[in-house]
């Protein structure tokens, strides 16, 4: 994986700013989305090298219904990319997509691990 600029990092977190502010306050067409959008936490936004694309990575708080609303938010991209152009003076506007952070899941398997290796120190004992 190559190494992300301190650009990139910037503009990533300027525009996951601007997408969260979007949900709050976006006036969505899609029902799906216009009735979950206090569900979403953006976790982080990751852009091209050349500024032109970008992706965020998005989590449902309680996993309900979260297809849909993934599926939803690509499907109201250019939205948020109108949102992102009206509030950053970004030479291009991003084109946004939007994917399923598994992260959160990711480490509370490992969480589990060690908690079950942590266990069976303890019973062998």
């Amino acid at each position: 994986m190559q190494q992300r600029s301190q650009r990139q990092l910037r503009v990533g977190e300027q525009i996951r700013h601007v997408i969260v502010e979007c949900l709050l306050h976006g006036n969505f067409t899609d029902e799906v989305l216009y009735h979950n959008t206090q569900n979403v936490t953006v976790s982080e936004v990751r852009i091209s090298p050349d500024l032109k694309n970008a992706t965020a990575f998005v989590y449902a708080l309680q996993g309900e219904n979260f297809e849909a609303i993934l599926k939803s938010m690509n499907n109201e991209a250019r939205i948020f990319q109108r949102f992102i152009g009206k509030n950053l003076t970004l030479k291009f506007t991003p084109k946004i997509r939007f994917k399923e952070d598994t992260s959160f899941e990711n480490a509370n398997n490992i969480e589990r691990v060690f908690y079950e290796i942590h266990k069976e120190g303890d019973s062998s004992q």
